[in-house]
């Protein structure tokens, strides 16, 4: 049986954003402090939290629509 390792990392980026390339780059910085060769890793999550609207969101004929959160 192959070694098993696990051990939770958090984290915030440095300013709100919305571009999915921002939480890939914090997930890379997040897992290097985490990682540890010659285990086996099953599985990995990431919870996202502290949402903020950034502007009213518009439809494709440029109405506004309501939030839906």
């Amino acid at each position: 049986m192959e070694p098993c390792y696990s051990n939770p990392a958090t984290g915030n980026p440095p300013f709100p954003s919305d571009d999915t390339r921002d939480f890939i780059e914090l997930t890379w910085v997040l897992l290097q402090r985490i990682w540890r060769d010659c285990h086996y890793y099953l599985k990995a999550g990431v919870m996202l939290r502290d949402f903020s609207p950034t502007e009213e969101p518009v439809n494709q004929s440029g109405n506004r629509v309501p939030w839906l959160f």
